[in-house]
């Protein structure tokens, strides 16, 4: 599997569309199953979309939703599947420190409190029902994957209750060895079993990033021959065992495939 951005603005249609139409054909060649992340201005703070909606309402973060993704869904519909909506956007929120909510926001409630996050559900309301009309028109079945991250699983129960559609929960999952996802880090709450939470969904589960936390280490050294790279190697390895072995976990997506060294810090080193 591949998972890509794919950015859905005025100003990268046209290219966007050419350049995942030879990425289809290369992947098709290569038995490589494409996961398309569909990220719309909203995504990067323009609430507008370059001022094609000036009022920034509900009704046209909507309609952007599901204009953009009903074009361009419907262009690739006979070649892929699965469409991720968003990337990440629980960790948009901060609180009045301008801090991630690490170990909060169990519930749609607490959710539900920031605006932005309400104009995040009409969004992705728009992009799932886009989804749903291309699986009527086609008979295809398309799936729309919403993700979380860390204790976050109310922005999954917000969004289901704001009718946007999940057929697969994606989560990422970053840890150091040693670390029991049976045993896991509740935050304001109590531990908690990982595997049980996302199984109480009722659908197939994609660790859609995963990664040994060692990376973040301000001591790791990113070469192939060092100790702390080996350590992580042998973390990643435990993960993907301990992993597999639940039938409800579809695939398993490491992120991400080569370094990107003109990024600073952990955000370079992740290949």
């Amino acid at each position: 599997r591949y998972r890509l951005t794919i950015p859905l603005a005025a100003d990268t249609d046209p290219w966007v569309a050419t350049r995942f139409t030879s990425i289809v054909g290369l992947a098709a060649n290569y038995g490589v199953t494409l996961e398309p992340v569909l990220a719309l201005p909203l995504m990067w703070g323009d609430k507008t979309d370059a001022g094609k909606y000036p009022a920034g309402e509900a009704a046209a973060i909507y309609s952007r939703g599901y204009n953009r993704t009903l074009a361009f869904v419907r262009q690739f519909a006979s070649s892929v599947g699965d469409w991720e909506l968003g990337n990440e956007i629980n960790l948009t929120v901060r609180d009045a420190n301008g801090s991630p909510l690490f170990g909060k926001e169990w519930t749609s409630a607490e959710f539900a409190a920031y605006p932005s996050v309400v104009d995040f559900a009409n969004l992705l309301r728009g992009m799932s029902d886009a989804i749903e009309q291309v699986r009527r028109d086609t008979g295809r079945n398309l799936r729309r994957i919403v993700g979380t991250t860390s204790t976050m699983f109310g922005y999954i129960d917000f969004m289901k209750a704001n009718g946007v559609k999940v057929d697969v929960l994606g989560y990422h999952y970053y840890e150091h060895a040693g670390v029991n996802p049976t045993n896991y880090w509740g935050g304001v709450r109590p531990n908690f079993n990982l595997f049980t939470k996302l199984s109480s969904y009722g659908v197939p589960v994609a660790i859609n990033e995963m990664n040994g936390a060692e990376i973040y280490d301000s001591t790791f050294v990113n070469t192939s021959t060092s100790a702390s790279m080996s350590a992580c190697n042998s973390n990643l390895d435990a993960m993907l065992a301990r992993f597999s072995q639940y039938s409800f976990i579809e695939w398993i997506d490491l992120y991400e495939l080569i370094d990107e060294p003109d990024k600073t810090g952990p955000d370079g080193r992740f290949g």
